[in-house]
């Protein structure tokens, strides 16, 4: 297929599907997920595959668990959608899965932690910048001990994920957030 076979998007009406379907991505606190969480795929039963040995995405696409990208990237964009509030509590389900050498896991659910040992990515404090500035909702501080988790975080990723020169390194491919590349989705 070249170029002047595709149909051109028409950018006002891809808008406003994201932002009608944007609420069905947001779901209510459930088992280890104490607060309000999202999913990037929209009208899910979330953790559904939580006791499957392959997550539901491997077989059908549909992601059924919070990723740490895209829910950060979600809770940014979410109040264009009128959904606000969400940064703090993606932010606060991540730390609350915190372990003590300040590891944070990059896939949870509500019953479940996959992707054992792939680490979150390091935006956790770039989607609370949103909060501070009141673009999500009044402006708000953050808490001393959620900054301190993000402080042991952060002291975890220098030490676990800083190679020896100087650059950081991740565990594996699909730690990487590669499937957000839009580099390697194929034009056909």
């Amino acid at each position: 297929m070249d170029a002047q076979t595709l149909t051109p998007v028409n950018v006002d009406r891809l808008r406003q599907f994201l932002i009608s379907m944007a609420e069905r991505c947001v779901h209510p606190a459930a088992g280890q997920l104490k607060h309000r969480f999202v999913t990037p795929s929209y009208s899910v039963n979330p953790g559904g595959d939580d006791h499957w040995p392959v997550p539901d995405r491997s077989l059908t696409g549909h992601y059924l668990q919070m990723y740490d990208w895209d829910a950060c990237f979600f809770s940014q964009v979410a109040p264009k959608a009128g959904i606000y509030g969400l940064a703090e509590a993606v932010v606060s389900n991540f730390v609350n899965l915190q372990n003590d050498e300040g590891y944070i896991p990059r896939t949870v659910s509500p019953n479940r932690v996959w992707d054992q040992g792939d680490i979150c990515k390091p935006f956790l404090a770039q989607a609370l910048q949103f909060n501070l500035a009141g673009q999500d909702g009044p402006a708000k501080s953050i808490s001393a001990d959620l900054l301190e988790k993000l402080e042991a975080y952060l002291a975890y990723f220098e030490t676990h994920r800083r190679d020896k020169t100087g650059l950081y390194r991740w565990r594996n491919v699909l730690e990487s957030g590669v499937d957000d590349n839009l580099a390697l989705i194929s034009p056909r």
